[in-house]
């Protein structure tokens, strides 16, 4: 009796265990991931859209704070040159606004709608759309890019990638950088593992170092949070995470990524949401793990018990009844 609770504890402890493919959730499939009702985009409430050009990557932007003293995110930037009509480090003029530089101050709704949009990003520049995903929504992103000279389109390759508020920070930094020439260090950045490079004072990475694709065309990935992207710093501040869809048309610090296109990229981008069913919180991952390890642990004892406690027990109701011993022998 005592072996079958063991047992049943050890199974009810191993349950969450269980291979997703047995999960009562519907997997998301890439074919049909993007299909379904789409409304119209609530801009700067559920979605912003953010852009990087080599005309505007030489902003003051260590801080939210210029050289004099204004608010960067309340009044704009202060340009270090004039902005050109046509940009010599591209071959297109780029389609990018202005206001597209700054518009990443927004505190956004969590993501509990479908949405479809369409980004045009010059060549050697940088699209992104912002977002604040739901912990109780599954989100499928599907991105299709095509090349558009001349008003037609082409087959183009680019590179897309998820990132956080504090990863798009470091990324554009780098970006800047480079665009002002000052890229010495691209080079031992490309040959630096992913999970070093958010050590490296000008690296940077991917959401849970996974979510990049490079040199695609079109792809279709998906993201389901344990729970809202909240950091509290050592000062117990709250940090708020938000996330960045990058579609990428610049030769960046990656070593296996697309190069310049020499065109406009135009970005189809659709994100399908369905709310999720149970979600078991962070805590029964380890306590997971921990009953593994003690069921590890504790199963040889068991076993060395049970071996050495194998046939001592007497059962007294097979044994012959004899009340005293004889020395009297049974004839044959």
């Amino acid at each position: 009796m005592r072996a079958k609770l063991v047992s049943i504890f050890v199974l009810a402890l191993l349950l969450p265990l269980v291979p997703s493919s047995l999960d009562p959730l519907p997997a998301v499939e890439a074919a049909s991931g993007c299909s379904g009702e789409i409304p119209s985009v609530r801009w700067n409430e559920t979605v912003s859209r953010v852009a990087l050009t080599p005309s505007t990557a030489n902003y003051w932007f260590y801080d939210d704070w210029d050289m004099d003293g204004n608010n960067r995110r309340g009044g704009g930037f202060e340009e270090s040159s004039p902005e050109p009509d046509f940009n010599p480090n591209t071959s297109a003029v780029e389609p990018e606004e202005s206001w597209m530089r700054s518009n990443d101050f927004w505190t956004l709704e969590p993501l509990e709608e479908n949405v479809r949009a369409t980004m045009l990003v010059g060549n050697n520049s940088v699209g992104a759309y912002m977002f604040n995903f739901s912990s109780t929504h599954r989100s499928t992103i599907c991105v299709s890019l095509q090349g558009l000279n001349d008003g037609n389109y082409s087959a183009v390759k680019g590179d897309v990638y998820m990132l956080t508020s504090t990863e798009w920070d470091r990324y554009s930094r780098t970006y800047s950088q480079s665009m002002d020439g000052d890229d010495w260090w691209e080079d031992s950045l490309a040959d630096l593992p992913p999970e070093w490079r958010s050590f490296n004072v000008m690296g940077w990475d991917t959401y849970r170092d996974a979510h990049q694709y490079e040199a695609i065309d079109e792809v279709t990935f998906s993201i389901a949070l344990d729970g809202p992207e909240v950091h509290s710093t050592l000062w117990g501040e709250a940090q708020w995470e938000q996330f960045y869809l990058v579609v990428d048309t610049w030769d960046n610090d990656h070593g296996n990524d697309a190069i310049p296109p020499g065109m406009v990229t135009v970005a189809d981008v659709t994100i399908i949401v369905e709310e999720r069913g149970v979600v078991l919180p962070n805590w029964t991952v380890s306590l997971t793990c921990m009953s593994t390890m003690i069921a590890v642990l504790i199963t040889p004892f068991v076993m060395n018990r049970k071996y050495m406690g194998a046939g001592l027990e007497v059962n007294l109701a097979e044994m012959p009844a004899k009340l005293m011993p004889s020395l009297e022998q049974e004839k044959i």
